[in-house]
């Protein structure tokens, strides 16, 4: 714990890089992003041209509590539903990694934050 009580900050090395894959859909698609510290971002579509890109401060704070949250370290990686023709997201730092389907249902306030995060990166 900090001096005041809170917890102490996660080091951002323990955290980034974060990887993004994105896998399956309709046309099975493979798309990756890596996501550095600085907010710099590489995204890689199977058949495109690599983008190169940053995100917003304020996503780039949102991501590291996403990443620290408690309830997000609880969740059971593959142990969800799978669906038909759907997304399956994997974000890999290097002190985690989680698994998740997206089968537009509610996956618990990070994932689902984590999930929108995902879906600009690879669709904006």
């Amino acid at each position: 714990m900090g001096p005041t009580g809170s917890a102490a900050p996660v080091p951002a090395a323990k955290l980034f890089p974060l990887a993004v894959n994105r896998r399956g859909g309709f046309a099975g698609v493979d798309d990756r992003a890596s996501i550095a510290a600085d907010g710099s971002v590489v995204v890689t579509r199977r058949g495109g041209a690599v983008v190169r890109t940053s995100l917003p401060t304020a996503t780039m704070a949102e991501l590291r509590r996403l990443l620290t949250a408690p309830n997000l370290a609880g969740t059971p990686s593959g142990a969800q539903v799978i669906c038909n023709d759907g997304y399956e997201y994997e974000f890999r730092s290097p002190s985690s990694t989680v698994v998740v389907h997206d089968c537009d249902v509610p996956q618990g306030t990070s994932l689902d934050k984590l999930l929108t995060v995902a879906r600009q990166l690879f669709n904006g």
